[in-house]
């Protein structure tokens, strides 16, 4: 099977985003790393993420516009 992973992390930087494989080794399960990438914000997108963190509301159409710059 194949998961994706995503987050973005404390440094409010960027996505991270790994494709592993899991499957069954023996009793246990086995993870291989496919793909990484890390995808850094925008600059407006990174200049606003702090005060969300303190609770200030940021909607989507925002989020959109600020990826553009």
């Amino acid at each position: 099977m194949r998961v994706i992973g995503l987050m973005s992390g404390t440094s409010a930087d960027g996505i991270d985003a790994a494709l592993v494989r899991v499957g069954r080794r023996g009793v246990g399960l086995a993870v291989r790393l496919e793909v990484f990438r890390h995808v850094a914000y925008p600059p407006a997108v990174r200049r606003r993420l702090p005060a969300t963190a303190d609770g200030a509301p940021i909607g989507a159409a925002e989020l959109g516009r600020d990826v553009g710059e």
